[in-house]
C-alpha cells in the first residue's frame, strides 16, 4: 500500500485517509488500519499509547501549541505534520483534528483524519519549519498584512491626488474622465473590502491562526484567512467523508460477518427443525411404545395374579394329596401289622400241622404194628388188622392232608411276605410321596411368594412406566412446541438474512456515493 519516493520518505495514495481518536489525556483509542500500515505499528501496539509515539523531531514545539490553543479552546485545527513510522522513515501528512464535546460541551474525545498533502504544500512547510526550529522569523512577505480593498484605495487615490494637480497645472477637461474612474476605482475598492470584511466576519472561527495561515497561503491578510477558511472547510469535508467511509467499512464488515453469522444460525435452524422432526417422530413412536409397555405390564401383573391363583390352588391340591398320603401311610402301617400277624398265625399253623403230621405218621407206624399184630393173631386179630388198615389209611390221608395244608400254609406265607415287602415298599414309597409333596409345597410357596414379589415390582413398573407415559406426553407436547419455535426463528432468521442482505447492499451503495465524494 505504501510506496518511498525519496529516501526515508513514505509516501502513501492520495485518497487514503488515516485517521485515528485519542482521548482527552492524547492517548490512541482507536487507528484504522491505513494509518496502522502507513505508521508500521499493529493496532495492538497503538492502543492506548500516547500519541507522539508517531512525533517526528524535525516538527517544531510551536506548531504544536499553535495546535493545542485551538483545540482547548473546542476549535478545529488543521496543518502539515511530519511523522515518524515505526521503521524509522517519514511521512507527511495533511492533518484536520477535531475536538469532539459531549452534551455539556466538554472535551471527550480528539479525530484526526489525514490525507496527503500536495508537494509543493510540504516544500513550503520544510522550509517554514527549518526557520521556527531555528529561531528565525517568518519571510517579510509573510509579516506583511495588505487588504486588497484598502489597497485599491489607496492606490486610486494617490492617482485621483496626481490627477486632480494636473488639472489644476490647467488643463482640467482632460482630467475628467480619468477623475471620474479613478473615483468608481475607489468606490469598487472600498464595497471590495467591505465585502470581504463580511466574509471574514462569516468565516469566522475557520479563518484559522496566523501560523497556519501563512503555512498553507504564505500570507496573513484576509484574503488568506479566506483562502484557509476554504481549505480547511474542505479538509472538513474530507474528513468528514472519511469517517463515514471508515465507520461505513467497519459497519459493512461488521454486517458481513452478520450476514455470515446469521447464514450459519439460518443452516442451524434448518437442522435443528429436521432433527426436532425426527426427535418428535421418535418421541411418539415412544410415546406408544411405552404405552404398549404399560398394557404389556398391566397384563403381566394379571397373569401373575392368575398364576397366584393356580398356584394357591396347586397348594390347596398338594395339602389334600399330603392327607391322603398320610392316611395311606397309616393304613399301609396297619395291614402291615394284619401281615405281620397273619404271618405269625401261619408259622403257628405250621407248627400244628407238624405236630399233626408227625402224630399221623405215629398212628401210620402203630397201625403197621397193629396189622403185625393182627397178623400174628390169626383169625382173632383179623377185625383188628382191618381197624388197623383203616387207622393206617386215615393216617396216610391225614398225612396228605397235612402236607397239602402245609404247601397251602407256605403259599400262603410266601405270598404274606410279598405281601408284606410291597407294603414295605408303600410305605417307602409313601414316605418318599410325604417327602416330594413336603419339598412341591415348599417351592410353591416360594413360587407364590417370587409371584408375590414380581407382582409388586410388575405394579411398580407399570406405574413407572404409567408416569413414563405421562412424562414422555409431556416431552412430546415440548419437542412440538420446540420444533413450531425452531420454525418461527427460522422464519425470523430468514426474514433477518433477507433485512441484513439488504443493509449491506445499502451499505455498499453508500459506499460507492462516499467514493464520488473522496475523489
Amino acid at each position: 500500500m505504501t510506496t518511498t519516493q525519496r529516501e526515508g520518505e513514505i509516501r502513501f495514495p492520495d485518497h487514503l485517509s488515516l485517521i485515528s481518536t485519542t482521548d482527552p489525556a492524547s492517548h490512541i483509542t482507536y487507528a484504522n488500519q491505513h494509518f496502522c500500515d502507513v505508521a508500521g505499528y499493529h493496532p495492538a501496539e497503538m492502543e492506548g499509547v500516547p500519541h507522539n509515539l508517531v512525533r517526528h523531531p524535525d516538527m517544531p514545539k510551536a506548531a504544536f501549541a499553535d495546535m493545542w490553543q485551538r483545540l482547548r479552546q473546542g476549535k478545529s485545527w488543521m496543518g502539515l505534520v511530519k511523522n515518524r513510522a515505526k521503521s524509522g522513515k517519514f511521512y507527511w501528512v495533511n492533518a484536520y483534528v477535531t475536538p469532539i464535546l459531549n452534551e455539556q460541551r466538554q472535551i471527550i474525545e480528539y479525530q484526526s483524519v489525514r490525507t496527503r498533502p500536495s508537494e509543493h504544500d510540504i516544500a513550503w512547510a520544510e522550509q517554514l519549519y527549518a526557520r521556527i526550529r531555528a529561531g528565525k522569523t517568518l519571510p517579510w512577505l509573510s509579516r506583511l498584512t495588505l487588504e486588497p480593498g484598502l489597497l485599491t484605495l489607496l492606490l486610486s487615490g494617490g492617482a485621483l491626488l496626481t490627477l486632480l494637480a494636473a488639472t489644476i497645472s490647467g488643463h482640467p477637461l482632460w482630467g475628467a474622465p480619468g477623475a471620474l474612474a479613478l473615483l468608481a476605482q475607489m468606490l469598487h475598492g472600498w464595497r471590495l473590502q467591505q465585502r470581504l470584511n463580511r466574509l471574514a466576519r462569516t468565516a469566522g472561527e475557520e479563518m484559522g491562526t496566523p501560523l497556519c495561515q501563512v503555512l498553507y497561503t504564505r500570507r496573513r491578510d484576509t484574503l488568506a484567512a479566506l483562502e484557509l477558511a476554504l481549505r480547511m472547510k474542505r479538509a472538513e469535508l474530507k474528513a468528514v467523508v472519511g469517517r463515514s467511509a471508515d465507520t461505513n467499512q467497519q459497519i459493512l464488515q461488521a454486517a458481513e460477518d452478520d450476514r455470515g453469522n446469521i447464514q450459519t444460525i439460518d443452516t442451524h435452524l434448518q437442522q435443528q427443525r429436521a432433527q426436532s422432526e425426527q426427535l418428535a417422530a421418535a418421541i411418539t413412536e415412544l410415546s406408544h411404545s411405552i404405552r404398549d409397555v404399560a398394557s404389556n405390564a398391566h397384563q403381566a401383573s394379571e397373569l401373575v395374579g392368575e398364576v397366584q391363583q393356580v398356584s394357591a390352588e396347586g397348594l390347596r391340591a398338594l395339602a389334600t394329596t399330603q392327607s391322603s398320603v398320610d392316611q395311606l401311610h397309616h393304613e399301609l402301617d396297619a395291614n402291615h401289622a394284619v401281615l405281620a400277624r397273619l404271618t405269625g398265625d401261619s408259622q403257628k399253623i405250621s407248627g400244628i400241622l407238624e405236630v399233626i403230621s408227625q402224630i399221623a405218621d405215629q398212628t401210620n407206624l402203630l397201625s403197621l404194628n397193629a396189622a403185625i399184630e393182627a397178623a400174628r393173631a390169626g383169625e382173632q386179630g383179623r377185625g383188628f388188622a382191618v381197624v388197623a388198615d383203616e387207622i393206617r389209611a386215615l393216617a396216610q390221608k391225614t398225612r396228605s392232608s397235612t402236607g397239602e395244608i402245609n404247601e397251602m400254609i407256605q403259599a400262603l406265607q410266601q405270598t404274606t411276605r410279598q405281601l408284606a415287602d410291597g407294603m414295605s415298599q408303600g410305605a417307602q414309597t409313601s414316605d418318599r410321596c410325604q417327602q416330594h409333596v413336603g419339598t412341591t409345597a415348599e417351592v410353591l410357596n416360594q413360587i407364590n411368594r417370587m409371584l408375590a414379589r414380581v407382582t409388586h415390582t410388575s405394579d411398580e413398573i407399570a406405574q413407572a412406566v404409567s408416569q413414563q407415559a405421562d412424562v414422555t406426553s409431556t416431552l412430546d407436547k415440548g419437542i412440538h412446541q420446540i420444533h413450531q419455535l425452531a420454525s418461527h426463528t427460522a422464519d425470523n432468521s430468514r426474514q433477518a438474512l433477507d433485512g441484513i442482505t439488504l443493509l449491506v447492499e445499502r451499505l455498499h451503495a453508500l459506499s460507492r456515493l462516499i467514493n464520488q465524494f473522496q475523489h
